[in-house]
């Protein structure tokens, strides 16, 4: 791949992404993909493509299904979920701060 290429990798995700992430106002918990991506430009938060590149290490081709950001008392956490190349959808809960993965949740 070249440079140029992969230095447009990271807008290429995000902007995949964004359709994705909840359009809906934001509830008291729930944030909406403004507040997400202003957080993440401000280094609040880690970058949702990021994440998603992560995920994708873990699960080779697998299909973003979902994926929204929610803020509880202890912190922000991505939710994501992801349809793999077998058929088995996947829950992946992320601390949005420091990129942790912290839940890894096969749903049936």
């Amino acid at each position: 791949m070249s440079n140029r290429r992969s230095s447009q990798l990271p807008v290429m995700l995000l902007a995949a992404l964004l359709p994705l992430l909840p359009v809906r106002s934001a509830t008291a918990h729930d944030l909406d993909h403004r507040h997400a991506l202003e957080m993440s430009r401000q280094g609040r938060i880690v970058p949702a493509q990021q994440l998603l590149a992560q995920a994708l290490v873990h699960y080779p081709q697998a299909r973003l299904l979902g994926m929204k950001l929610t803020h509880k008392k202890n912190g922000y956490i991505y939710k994501m979920q992801l349809l793999t190349r077998d058929g088995e959808v996947h829950k992946l809960y992320f601390d949005a701060e420091s990129g942790e993965l912290l839940r890894d949740k096969e749903k049936s």
